[in-house]
């Protein structure tokens, strides 16, 4: 992750990427899909805004879809992509998984 850090346009290039690769699969428009990158080569946490629409169709959309080769795919086909990769060899991407993540609105205010 460092190295794609010190490259800014190119780490918005790959996190376009992979907003619009898993918004494709999920069936929903990419505003509603919000990742996060963090360390240990490059590991993707994508989530969902479950406003956006059923989530359960979206989990299976999701499941049903080819998102691990087309995001590679996507992201080995970015200019400059071999300047971050490591010495290893190809990029590789793991199978997605899916969590359903809920959370409860804050309790109301006092009426003004």
């Amino acid at each position: 992750l460092t190295a794609l850090e010190e490259k800014p346009a190119l780490l918005a290039a790959v996190t376009g990427a992979i907003v619009s690769q898993t918004a494709v699969a999920a069936g929903v428009d990419e505003q509603y899909v919000f990742i996060e990158l963090t360390a240990g080569s490059v590991k993707v946490l994508a989530l969902i805004d479950a406003g956006a629409g059923d989530l359960a169709a979206a989990q299976t959309a999701v499941a049903a879809s080819s998102l691990q080769a087309d995001l590679l795919t996507a992201v080995a086909a970015l200019p400059d992509i071999d300047t971050v990769k490591e010495a290893e060899g190809d990029f590789v991407v793991t199978p997605p998984t899916a969590a359903v993540q809920t959370t409860t609105a804050p309790p109301a205010g006092p009426a003004c």
